[in-house]
């Protein structure tokens, strides 16, 4: 049996929520009962195709928020482009090696 350990304060995560919202984010806190994450993104389909909306419309970009984790699906470890293409649109920092936005993916 596979043990996967709970992700580190600082992980930046794909989230899926029962809403059908699925969020990029920064882990800051994960107990029992929630999940708290900072500088949380939309990420859906666009027509120029997978892009970043803010989550929230009149939260800061920089918001911390709290999602109880009945309204989570699953969470993971965001795949590599996405985890650099957040980290541009929410930094403006370009990660080494990561170059542009993947082909496809629309910055926020």
């Amino acid at each position: 049996m596979l043990i996967k350990q709970k992700p580190e304060k600082g992980t930046i995560v794909a989230v899926k929520l029962i809403s059908g919202d699925e969020i990029v984010g920064k882990i800051e806190r994960l107990n029992a009962t929630e999940l708290v994450v900072s500088k949380p993104i939309a990420i859906g389909l666009s027509p120029q195709g997978v892009g970043f909306a803010p989550f929230m419309l009149s939260a800061a970009e920089d918001a911390t928020l709290t999602f109880k984790l009945e309204q989570v699906i699953t969470y993971v470890q965001a795949r590599e482009e996405i985890k650099n293409a957040y980290i541009q649109s929410t930094s403006g920092i370009t990660p080494a090696g990561a170059g542009s936005l993947p082909e496809g993916l629309v910055g926020a």
